[in-house]
């Protein structure tokens, strides 16, 4: 007699993981953790409105840059980035904004997920992150820097 919940309650179960499987993509990107990375290969076919490098300046000297990428501090994000974009001090900003973004930092370090998750909850939605090297986003022979 105890145990004749038991089916009901194992049949219960497997509806809720079948349906968290089915609203997995209407989730929030913070659910979804490598929703905003995408690969060098990736990036290299997409164009930006803004390439940002979240690393030091020391660490840009030492081993170099994304031609025209912006250095930006993680603590700036939030100002600096619709700043760039022109975005005028106290206009109203829209709730979202696909603007395309792409934030790196040194290859596996994670502050360009970091970035990335920020600014996308900041609205910025068309933000994207590269977890690897800058490197292969490169025109070939070309090194890391503007020169």
């Amino acid at each position: 007699m105890r145990y004749r919940a038991l089916p009901l309650l194992a049949l219960f179960a497997v509806m809720v993981l079948i349906g968290l499987y089915a609203w997995k993509d209407m989730l929030p990107a913070s659910w979804s953790q490598d929703q905003l990375r995408i690969t060098p290969e990736q990036a290299r076919r997409q164009r930006f409105a803004l390439i940002l490098d979240v690393r030091t300046p020391k660490e840009r000297e030492e081993f170099g840059y994304y031609p025209n990428s912006m250095p930006v501090a993680l603590s700036q994000l939030a100002e600096e980035v619709p700043y760039l974009l022109g975005e005028k001090p106290g206009r109203q900003r829209s709730s979202s904004r696909p603007t395309p973004l792409l934030i790196y930092s040194n290859a596996g370090d994670g502050r360009a997920k970091q970035a990335a998750e920020l600014l996308y909850e900041l609205g910025f939605v068309g933000t994207r992150y590269i977890q690897e090297s800058y490197l292969p986003m490169l025109p070939p022979g070309q090194t890391g820097s503007d020169a």
